[in-house]
């Protein structure tokens, strides 16, 4: 089974999607726009169940499936409760937990 598209060209999927936010919020750079996204995304899946979340997900790229599903936790309505979605090394989540 080949892999999909959107896995095998995930990194170029979100510089394409940076490139348009940046352009649309009118900001100064990159890091700039992908704080903006990054905060946009805790604000949204904080005001979603777990499975609207995953739910809602399969719209979107790779990378920003990742900042919508990471941390999420199965058993409650919102993100982990550690800053911006980070578990407890302060790492980031590939996508939502089970227990």
């Amino acid at each position: 089974m080949p892999m999909p598209w959107t896995c095998r060209e995930a990194t170029r999927e979100w510089q394409a999607f940076i490139a348009i936010a940046n352009e649309r919020m009118d900001l100064d750079s990159g890091n700039t726009t992908h704080t903006a996204v990054q905060g946009v995304s805790l604000a949204f899946k904080r005001r979603l169940t777990p499975q609207q979340a995953v739910d809602f997900a399969p719209v979107l790229p790779a990378v920003l499936r990742g900042a919508v599903c990471g941390g999420l936790d199965a058993g409650g309505p919102h993100a982990t409760g550690h800053p911006a979605g980070l578990d407890h090394r302060g790492s980031r989540r590939c996508g939502p937990t089970t227990t």
